[in-house]
């Protein structure tokens, strides 16, 4: 079970079975049933194998909505 890529889920929503995708940040693993979780809420992600990699599976993530782009420091510059 794989759903479409960008989708909104929520924590506890089934992702996927870890025979056919990787865990990645955002989920966690039930290793009783190998069913991937999403543990926060977020837009899932699919993030395809390197083709170097020896495991070929796909990556499953889940981006939180507070995911923010870098952190301005003391003294940077801020367009609004």
């Amino acid at each position: 079970m794989l759903k479409e890529e960008d989708d909104m889920v929520t924590p506890g929503e089934v992702l996927g079975n870890s025979t056919h995708i990787k865990p990645g940040k955002g989920v966690y693993l039930s290793r009783d049933t190998n069913t991937i979780y999403a543990s926060i809420t977020g837009r899932r992600s699919v993030i395809p194998p390197s083709p170097k990699s020896s495991d070929q599976r796909p990556t499953v993530e889940v981006i939180g909505h507070k995911a923010h782009g870098p952190v301005p420091e003391p003294g940077c510059v801020v367009i609004a």
